[in-house]
């Protein structure tokens, strides 16, 4: 993206190791820009923004589409069923408002916990609560692995 087409909102002062500035100024040089730009440029590459749901949708319902006719191999079936349910929980996240991690978070609820998914689908419990009874559970489990199984 071009310099002038970005606003910026945030200043940060920056303390940098010695020679870092060097390099910083020799790299955006080559790439001809400021170093505020090439700074900015690094930084959006190792923390890009997190995708839109839309996009996200859009994109697996595309992938769906392309298999819907592909000869029917075990694994092709397997795909298209998993992209299927990413859609519906992208879609069930959307109309809840979620962010991508909790769709995330929802989706392996389904998978993993079934009644708690049903729960916070329905509006019953919060998606936040619900994560608290996978932890417990979780750390359940690993305390019972680490006893052997034995209770």
């Amino acid at each position: 993206m071009s310099e002038e087409g970005r606003t910026y909102q945030d200043k940060f002062m920056l303390r940098m190791p010695e020679g870092l500035r060097d390099r910083i100024k020799v790299a955006a040089q080559a790439n001809g820009r400021s170093m505020n730009a090439e700074i900015v440029d690094c930084l959006e590459e190792h923390y890009p923004a997190e995708p839109l749901l839309e996009d996200l949708i859009y994109l697996a319902r595309e992938v769906v589409g392309d298999f819907q006719d592909a000869p029917d191999y075990a694994r092709l079936k397997e795909l298209r069923d998993v992209l299927s349910n990413l859609v519906d929980a992208l879609r069930v996240g959307k109309e809840n408002g979620y962010s991508l991690p909790q769709v995330v978070l929802f989706e392996s609820l389904e998978r993993d916990f079934p009644e708690l998914y049903e729960s916070v689908k329905h509006g019953r419990l919060k998606l936040e609560d619900a994560m608290k009874f996978v932890e417990i559970a979780d750390r359940d489990r690993y305390l019972e692995s680490q006893r052997g199984g034995k209770i």
